[in-house]
């Protein structure tokens, strides 16, 4: 018998996450997985072949024998092939997803006890018997094109980068673009995969609509409408990720019936320096419809999952005192958590690719952010930003992704007719040179 205290000690001494054993993801392009930091593209087969949607079941996927496998190396504290991203960021905070997912089940009884239940039902038989979280990407439709986004997970990405592809073909060597991706795809809209899903979801207590964009996906009104005729969503919590350029008024009508809805907030920069990364988003709109979702009465709450990057770094501390001043104006148990997402792809928009010269004043910004009051309440940005701080100091300088960074920018900049100067003004001597 595995006992709690003994998950403790594995969790704070070893591998073992959460994630192996609660969560069943669907990924981009129908490819199933169970982490969204996990760096393989999705599980595989006894003949190494991916699963999907299109050739197994969530059932096939939760039990394959690379799952299985997974957590049996987790529970002998072995590291795992893919889990690289949190073990290094363990090295110099406690802010990797495994640990920030471990701390948060660990604080709510019901999830703790489910947590021990798994582990030892896996020793015990081989197998977790049911899924507690799904996180689904159940369509590529997105209304924007951010700058670390990819064709495959959005359709306004998949049609821009074909512009940019039939005037400079040099944009191919930072684009997955096909022109299947210019097309909507919505697994939630396939009969199959939706019963699939519906199958699966009466023992999950918390589901997560990632993107495209989930404010204008079809299916997921009709996934929650399933859960409200069913007489579940009572026992459901939701974290929705919105990009705040529209008010998916059908969808927060359906969530006001479940349990707990958690509104993530996709905002990585405040003014232009949003508008830049999330292209073509408005400021005065985004702040127009935050201020109508802020009058979201309960089971409404709201985060924002910001995402360091280059092009944001050197104004984290905007960032973070716009969201520390408006939480000052907000009643305690309404405030907006703040918790940083790891930016996957493409690597060389990630922040450790800031030049040497700007890595003074970066580091010199972000050490303001600890004056916050926010900062003395969540321990997860704090650990982010001396993670941050850590990887500029530490980090040893990619030239290569550099190079990458700054063609990628003049051929994005000039297909936007935009300039970065307004943006981000301590780069565009480093662009522009």
């Amino acid at each position: 018998m595995i006992t709690l205290d003994n998950i403790k000690q594995m969790v704070a001494k070893g591998t073992l996450c959460p994630y192996a054993f609660n969560t069943y993801e669907l990924g981009p392009q129908g490819r199933q997985r169970f982490c969204c930091v996990w760096k393989e593209q999705a599980l595989l087969d006894e003949d190494g072949n991916q699963l999907t949607v299109n050739n197994s079941t969530i059932q096939d996927a939760w039990d394959s024998t690379q799952l299985n496998q997974i957590r049996a190396d987790m529970l002998d504290s072995k590291q795992v092939k893919g889990c690289e991203r949190c073990y290094h960021e363990e090295q110099s905070s406690s802010a990797s997803l495994r640990l920030q997912e471990s701390h948060r089940i660990l604080e709510v009884p019901e999830d703790t006890a489910y947590f021990v239940d798994a582990i030892n039902e896996f020793t015990n038989t081989g197998k977790v018997k049911h899924i507690r979280r799904m996180d689904l990407r159940l369509a590529s439709l997105c209304n924007i094109a951010c700058v670390m986004c990819t064709p495959d997970i959005s359709t306004t990405s998949a049609r821009e980068a074909k512009k940019i592809l039939d005037k400079d073909q040099r944009f191919a060597e930072f684009t997955n673009y096909k022109p299947i991706f210019e097309n909507e795809v919505d697994f939630g809209l396939d009969q199959k995969y939706m019963q699939d899903v519906q199958d699966n979801i009466h023992h999950v207590n918390k589901i997560f609509f990632i993107g495209g964009e989930p404010s204008v996906m079809r299916s997921i009104p009709i996934l929650l409408q399933y859960c409200i005729d069913q007489d579940i969503a009572k026992n459901i919590e939701v974290q929705f990720s919105i990009n705040v350029t529209n008010l998916a008024q059908r969808s927060v009508e359906l969530l006001s019936h479940f349990k707990s809805v958690q509104i993530t907030l996709s905002i990585d920069g405040v003014g232009k320096v949003n508008e830049y990364i999330r292209y073509p988003s408005k400021w005065d709109k985004i702040m127009a419809n935050l201020e109508i979702l802020m009058d979201l009465p309960e089971p409404f709450w709201f985060s924002t999952a910001p995402v360091p990057m280059i092009y944001n770094v050197l104004h984290w501390h905007e960032l973070m005192q716009f969201w520390d001043s408006i939480n000052k104006n907000l009643m305690i148990g309404r405030q907006i958590y703040v918790g940083p997402c790891d930016l996957v792809d493409p690597p060389f928009l990630k922040f450790q690719n800031l030049t040497p010269a700007l890595r003074p004043l970066a580091i010199e910004r972000l050490k303001q952010c600890f004056d916050l009051e926010m900062y003395n309440t969540n321990d997860t940005i704090s650990e982010k930003t001396k993670y941050m701080i850590s990887e500029l100091e530490n980090n040893t300088f990619n030239e290569d992704y550099y190079n990458q960074m700054v063609q990628y920018s003049q051929i994005l900049d000039k297909h936007r007719n935009l300039n970065m100067h307004e943006c981000i003004p301590e780069l565009t001597d480093i662009l522009y040179s």
